[in-house]
């Protein structure tokens, strides 16, 4: 059953591949179907249709950035008045959330 769906899928395909002697060759009036803009918010509404499918993980989510956002700001509660200070404090947070342990 398996080899006759597959050898007559090949010959289609064969058949197929060659073009008939009256047709013209494809032409598109445009490179894109759709313009910049339409594209890009097409893919937004898509990441934000995605984003939004699992509440709960995003609710599990929104809490512990809270929670670390609490507890990392309690360490550092006080730890300079200047902008350099401030600005070193950022760094260092930064360095230590991104280095593996």
């Amino acid at each position: 059953m398996r080899t006759c769906v597959r050898r007559s899928n090949n010959e289609l395909v064969t058949q197929l591949q060659v073009p008939a002697p009256d047709s013209q060759p494809l032409r598109f009036d445009k490179r894109y179907p759709r313009s910049f803009l339409e594209q890009f918010l097409i893919i937004i509404r898509k990441n934000f249709t995605l984003y939004w499918r699992l509440p709960d993980y995003n609710a599990v989510r929104l809490f512990f950035t809270c929670i670390f956002g609490l507890l990392i700001g309690s360490i550092y509660w006080r730890k300079g008045n200047k902008t350099c200070a401030l600005l070193l404090i950022i760094i260092t947070i930064i360095t230590r959330l991104s280095k593996p342990q």
